[in-house]
């Protein structure tokens, strides 16, 4: 059983993984990552950054949203830095976000 790249295909065509869309055998449209990374520079040079949660995947909308959202809390004239980046559960910077939450606050009945 030899795969193309090129036409995304099996020579024989008892391999169905190989031509079937991934998303499709788990029932989900698409994979979505409702966790963005925000960070923001003041002009004092002091850093925030932390996670937010949001279950849209319009990472345009979301960089905005979250920028007007930094104005408002700190003024626009206090801003010089930020960035607005999507997280994967899988990703490290995630992983370790989770892990100082837990143990920051940990759960009552878990």
């Amino acid at each position: 059983m030899a795969f193309n790249p090129k036409t995304n295909h099996t020579s024989d065509n008892q391999s169905v993984l190989c031509t079937t869309n991934i998303f499709s055998i788990f029932g989900m449209s698409k994979m979505l990552m409702p966790y963005y990374l925000v960070t923001i520079i003041t002009h004092n040079k002091k850093k925030f950054e932390g996670i937010k949660e949001n279950p849209s995947d319009d990472m345009d909308f979301m960089y905005r949203h979250f920028y007007h959202l930094a104005i408002n809390s700190l003024g626009k004239e206090n801003i010089i830095g930020y960035d607005c980046v999507m997280v994967s559960t899988l990703s490290n910077v995630y992983k370790a976000h989770q892990k100082k939450n837990q143990r920051d606050r940990p759960r009552r009945y878990g």
